[in-house]
C-alpha cells in the first residue's frame, strides 16, 4: 500500500537541517533516559535539571562511579535509582567462590573485614585465599565477619536479613532487648524487606551492620511447609478461626514444585515505578500485589504473594525452593558482605544460636558498635531440646537430598 504523505509547506533546506538535528537529537537522549516518564503530563518539575545531570554523569561515567563507590548512601533510596546505584550483574550458575562472585560482578570491588570478634585483621591472608576454591564457614568467619570500612564512622544501624522461617525475627527481638534505638535502630529491611535478595550496590553504608542468619535445610524446609511466608500458592488454606495457615500435605508441597504460582490474568512491565519491593518485572512474580490470596486482608503483610525469579534477568522461576535457597545463601552470606561496604556484617546459624545461647553473639555485636552489653540486656540460654522436634518424612528427605545444592550447604557447614 502506498503510503499517503500529508503535504506541508515548503521550508529553507538549512531550517529543514537544523531541525532534523534537534529532532534526533532529542530521541537520542529520550531513548538513553530511562528515568523519563511515558507521557508529557507525568514528567515531574524537577525532571528537566535531574535529567541533565544524569546525562552529564553518563558522559563521566568512570569519575562518577569513583564519587558513589566514596559517598554515604541511604539504604532506603538505592533502589529508586538502580541504573546508579546497582552493580551490573552478568552471569548464570554462581558458585560459592571468590572469582565465581568477582566474575558476576566485573564492576565491582571485593571487601574483606577489617577486624573480628576474636581475631586481629587478617585481610591479607584472605586475599591469599586461592580464588577457585569453593569457600568455607569459617572463611565467613574469619574474613566477613566483624568491621568492614576502615573509617570511624559509628554503626547506628543494625539490619537483620534471612530468608522466612530462619529466626530474624527471634534475632530482632535480642538485638532490639539489648541495644535501644538510642545506641543503634535494629531494622527487619535493609535495601528490601529482610527475606528477599538484596541487590549489590555502590556507595558508603559505613553506618550500616548487617547480620546474615541461616537454618539447616531440614528444619527450615519443614518450617516453610508449615508456615509459608508470601507463597499464597504453596498453603492449603486459611483458618480464620485460630488466624493460623493450613498447610498443605508433604505430597502436594512437593508436587508444586516450580517455584511461582499461577496469576489471575497476564501481567505487562509497569509504566511507572518497579514491582513490589523495587524488583524489575523480570526478577518477581506478581509484579504488583493482587487481592487472590486466600488469607485475610489484615494478614497480608506477611502473606501477599512474593515469587522471586532466577536472577539472569530471564523472568523465569526457580525450579524448586532449594535452588531458590542456595541463591539466597550467596547473596546474604557472600555477595552483601564481599561487595558492599558495609559497616560490619556478621553470619550466624540458627542452630548455634539456639545450642549456645546468645550471650556470645550479643557480645560479638556489642564489640562492633564498641560498647559492652548493658545489665538490661538478657540473653537467651542455650535450648538445644528445641531442635530435631520437625520430622520430615523419609521420601520427602530423599526428595530434598537430590535438589540440594551441596557447594553452598558446604559453605554454611551443613554437608
Amino acid at each position: 500500500m502506498t503510503q499517503v504523505r500529508r503535504p506541508s509547506a515548503a521550508k529553507p533546506r538549512s531550517c529543514q537541517c537544523l531541525c532534523w538535528f534537534l529532532l534526533l537529537g532529542t530521541l537520542f537522549w529520550l531513548v538513553t533516559e530511562h528515568d523519563i516518564p511515558d507521557h508529557p503530563s507525568a514528567v515531574p518539575a524537577p525532571f528537566m535539571a535531574k535529567s541533565f545531570d544524569m546525562l552529564a554523569m553518563r558522559n563521566s561515567n568512570n569519575n562518577n562511579n569513583d564519587v558513589i563507590d566514596n559517598a554515604p548512601v541511604d539504604p532506603t533510596k538505592v533502589l529508586d535509582e538502580p541504573h546508579i546505584y546497582q552493580y551490573r550483574r552478568n552471569c548464570h550458575g554462581e558458585r560459592p567462590t571468590l572469582a565465581s562472585i568477582q566474575a558476576c560482578y566485573p564492576d565491582a570491588t571485593l571487601h574483606f573485614g577489617q577486624q573480628t570478634h576474636n581475631n586481629p585483621p587478617s585481610s591479607s591472608s584472605c586475599d591469599q585465599y586461592p580464588q577457585d576454591q569453593p569457600l568455607t564457614w569459617s572463611f565467613v568467619q574469619e574474613c566477613l565477619a566483624g568491621r568492614h570500612t576502615s573509617t570511624n564512622n559509628k554503626i547506628s544501624q543494625i539490619h537483620v536479613i534471612g530468608e522466612r522461617n530462619s529466626g530474624t525475627k527471634w534475632l530482632q527481638q535480642e538485638l532490639a532487648q539489648c541495644f535501644p534505638k538510642s545506641v543503634a535502630r535494629s531494622h527487619r529491611d535493609f535495601l528490601r524487606s529482610k527475606h528477599f535478595f538484596q541487590p549489590p550496590v555502590r556507595g558508603m553504608l559505613s553506618e550500616s551492620l548487617v547480620i546474615a542468619i541461616v537454618r539447616s535445610p531440614d528444619e527450615w524446609l519443614a518450617a516453610m511447609r508449615e508456615k509459608p511466608y508470601h507463597m499464597p500458592f504453596h498453603m492449603n488454606g486459611y483458618d480464620s478461626i485460630t488466624n493460623k495457615v493450613i498447610p498443605l500435605d508433604w505430597d502436594e508441597f512437593t508436587k508444586r514444585q516450580t517455584w511461582t504460582m499461577p496469576l489471575p490474568h497476564q501481567e505487562f512491565p509497569p509504566k511507572e515505578g518497579s514491582c513490589v519491593q523495587g524488583f524489575s518485572f523480570t526478577e518477581v512474580s506478581p509484579c504488583l500485589f493482587n487481592d487472590t490470596s486466600i488469607v485475610p486482608r489484615n494478614k497480608w503483610r506477611g502473606h501477599m504473594p512474593v515469587y522471586e525469579l532466577q536472577r539472569d534477568g530471564s523472568g523465569i522461576p526457580f525450579s524448586h525452593l532449594l535452588d531458590l535457597r542456595a541463591e539466597k545463601i550467596l547473596n546474604f552470606v557472600l555477595e552483601v558482605p564481599l561487595l558492599m561496604a558495609l559497616g560490619g556484617f556478621l553470619a550466624v546459624r540458627y542452630e548455634d544460636l539456639v545450642k549456645h545461647g546468645t550471650q556470645g553473639f550479643l557480645e560479638q555485636v556489642a564489640h562492633l558498635l564498641d560498647l559492652q552489653l548493658p545489665s538490661s540486656c538478657k540473653p537467651q540460654p542455650p535450648r538445644p531440646e528445641r531442635l530435631g522436634r520437625r520430622t520430615i518424612p523419609s521420601k520427602v528427605r530423599m526428595w530434598m537430598e537430590e535438589r540440594l545444592v551441596l557447594e553452598t550447604e558446604q559453605l554454611l557447614g551443613y554437608r
